[in-house]
């Protein structure tokens, strides 16, 4: 797992071995197959047509939850200082072990979005992708690649989070974007602010996103 401290809270970012994400696959192609599927848009931030609930049967079926929990206790074993161990604190006696309390399917398409938001009832939280569109032939930015230091710096289908403010000479970055591919896993403190920016291309950006 490697950390990356760009602010305050740190950020882990795991890349699923080629076994588990082809778990991460199955578990996708059966929610997609399901007639009827649970949508989780209501208590959600997105502008997204298709979030779809992942329920425990399905996630215990692929052994998702247990892969996810264990790189959420690695991430939390980590973070040892005083400002982590007040937020991973027990609240009760049931409360001891970080256990998937909610998780969902992502199917954005050209033009969605997810505004700037945190998640709520939970200590931390995650963010695994599945399939990502070429960003590069993405046009939903106006800004010319000519006159841009580097075109990859395109925020076109990236996933953004926000902490703090950047105030000169303060060493804080304010923000830190990344452009994400098929089986990387974000891991975060569910109050950090981020924001998933729209892109312009026929292709699907696919996650799948868990609070612990």
């Amino acid at each position: 797992m490697h950390f990356d401290v760009p602010f305050g809270p740190v950020i882990g970012k795991v890349s699923l071995p080629e076994d588990k994400f082809k778990t991460v696959l199955a578990l996708v192609e059966d929610l997609r197959a399901q007639k009827e599927k649970k949508l989780a848009g209501m208590g959600l931030a997105g502008e997204i047509e298709k979030e779809w609930k992942i329920d425990k049967v399905l996630l215990e079926k692929h052994g998702l939850s247990k892969m996810l929990e264990e790189c959420v206790e690695k991430y939390a074993n980590q973070m040892n200082n005083r400002y982590y161990r007040q937020i991973l604190m027990p609240q009760n006696e049931n409360d001891n072990k970080l256990v998937t309390k909610s998780a969902w399917l992502n199917v954005m398409k050209r033009y969605e979005y997810n505004p700037i938001h945190y998640h709520t009832g939970c200590k931390l939280s995650c963010i695994l992708y599945v399939k990502t569109p070429d960003l590069m032939k993405s046009n939903v930015s106006l800004k010319p690649d000519s006159i841009r230091k580097n075109k990859d710096h395109r925020p076109d289908g990236r996933v953004e989070f926000i902490y703090g403010s950047s105030i000169k000479g303060s060493g804080n970055r304010a923000t830190c974007r990344y452009r994400p591919k098929a089986g990387d896993l974000y891991i975060f403190p569910s109050f950090l602010l981020h924001t998933v920016y729209p892109f312009d291309n026929e292709g699907e950006r696919i996650s799948i996103a868990a609070n612990f």
